[in-house]
């Protein structure tokens, strides 16, 4: 079954896609072509198979599925809560368009709009992958264990991958979820799954909550810090309010490009917010985006997302 999705002026699906995930280490689960991305989504328990095709920047997205219970409203939604496609860009935009720093990146994330993961177990596994590893390295570990443990299905001559269930993941014991290179991790990421199995953590209930609940639910979790739950504020609930301003990465990538190549302090970070009023969330990440696709000559991903401990 196919139907189209009116997209963003400008959206460049790939682009945006890219920004958080690496063409060559994939699946994770995700993987990318020329013009679309494929992946296995779940729909409670059923495993859909859905291909995204984006011909040229701007035009409709073509989505490719295959389900006998799932309804094409029901995927709609979720492609557009996951491609982040009712997120308003334009402020944040000509911000970064008016802003003589940051001008010469204002065509290269023109067309972005804010990549999430499609659910909150998802998000705040990749997120506790992330803590302390580079981001490059963190989708090494998760392509490890979507490799292993991670269902697929043949559709249109490709093989999809899903990102593992609670279920999954909960079945694994903590020496092979070590065995993926999450280390200590693989008791947190355990942890997770176990609640979420057993009904004492409802994560997608998350989406209906303030932030400051979110915070009081995960904090006394064994392995989440802050830092975790402000990653999980943008990653799954497209909340950009809660931006971790004290992410190394963050700190030193602002350095470079503001503070002649010294690593900004947080207090410093939060100051230069005022250069973007209420926009400056979207405008950080979308000058993270640029980071990662390269688009600052002098900074690299593996330099700007080293992290040190934190949680």
């Amino acid at each position: 079954m196919t139907f189209e999705i009116i997209v963003p002026n400008r959206y460049h699906m790939l682009t945006s896609v890219h920004a958080w995930i690496y063409p060559d280490v994939q699946p994770v689960p995700e993987q990318t072509s020329r013009t679309g991305i494929h992946r296995l989504y779940h729909f409670d328990d059923e495993p859909v198979p859905i291909i995204l095709h984006q011909c040229t920047q701007g035009d409709p997205i073509t989505v490719d599925f295959s389900s006998q219970s799932v309804t094409e409203d029901e995927i709609r939604n979720k492609i557009v809560q996951t491609l982040g496609l009712d997120v308003n860009m334009k402020s944040a935009l000509k911000k970064i368009r008016m802003d003589e720093k940051l001008a010469k990146i204002y065509h290269g994330v023109a067309g972005i709009q804010p990549y999430q993961s499609p659910s909150i177990f998802e998000a705040l596994v990749k997120t506790i992958i992330q803590q302390q590893v580079s981001y490059r390295a963190a989708n090494v570990l998760t392509r490890r264990m979507i490799l292993s443990i991670g269902p697929k299905m043949s559709f249109k001559d490709l093989t999809l991958y899903s990102f593992p269930t609670p279920k999954e993941i909960e079945r694994c014991s903590i020496r092979e979820l070590q065995s993926f290179g999450f280390g200590y991790k693989a008791e947190y990421i355990h942890g997770i799954a176990t609640s979420a199995v057993n009904g004492s953590l409802d994560l997608e209930s998350f989406r209906e909550k303030t932030h400051l609940e979110v915070k009081s639910i995960l904090l006394p979790i064994h392995g989440i810090g802050l830092w975790t739950v402000r990653t999980l504020a943008i990653a799954g609930l497209g909340d950009f309010s809660i931006f971790p301003v004290g992410d190394l990465g963050i700190r030193n990538l602002l350095g470079r490009l503001f503070n002649d190549g010294e690593r900004m302090s947080v207090r410093e970070v939060e100051a230069i917010t005022g250069r973007w009023g209420e926009d400056w969330p979207l405008v950080f990440y979308l000058i993270m985006c640029a980071d990662v696709l390269g688009l600052f000559e002098e900074v690299g991903r593996q330099q700007t997302h080293k992290r040190r401990s934190r949680k």
